[in-house]
């Protein structure tokens, strides 16, 4: 079931590039099309939270191949926008995806925790915050 889910979300990311020509537009699609993943598999979601625990022993080969293919997407992405003069050299792209990641997450638990205040009481868009949120991500990545 893990390995699954987490193929279904690096098709989510492929998808999500191949429909943006300009690489920083898909970088934030990246980070949209795990929101959108998100909101069409919640349950996929809390197992990536499971899975993720270290009390968790996740030395399972399937889980940790497809794992480290989705982290090698994700970095990729990053060196290519690197390359292209786009975000600064001296960013570590591994260390840059793993922070994404798990900022990403976090953004994603709190939202899911405070939607009722969100939405109801504050008003806002779930979609918005995370929409502004790879804008600010993006911005401070620049070049």
């Amino acid at each position: 079931m893990s390995v699954k889910a987490l193929k279904i979300l690096l098709d989510y990311f492929k998808a999500a590039v191949e429909k943006e020509n300009e690489p920083l537009k898909a970088f934030q699609a990246l980070i949209m099309a795990f929101y959108k993943y998100y909101l069409k598999y919640p349950k996929y979601f809390e197992l990536f939270i499971y899975m993720e625990r270290p009390d968790f022993n996740s030395n399972i080969q399937g889980y940790l191949s497809i794992s480290l293919e989705l982290k090698k997407y994700f970095t990729e992405h990053l060196i290519r926008c690197q390359s292209a003069g786009l975000i600064k050299k001296d960013l570590d792209p591994s260390y840059c995806t793993y922070m994404i990641w798990g900022s990403c997450m976090g953004l994603m638990n709190f939202i899911e925790a405070k939607k009722v205040f969100i939405e109801e009481i504050e008003k806002l868009q779930r979609e918005d915050l995370l929409k502004l949120y790879s804008e600010i991500l993006v911005a401070g990545m620049k070049n």
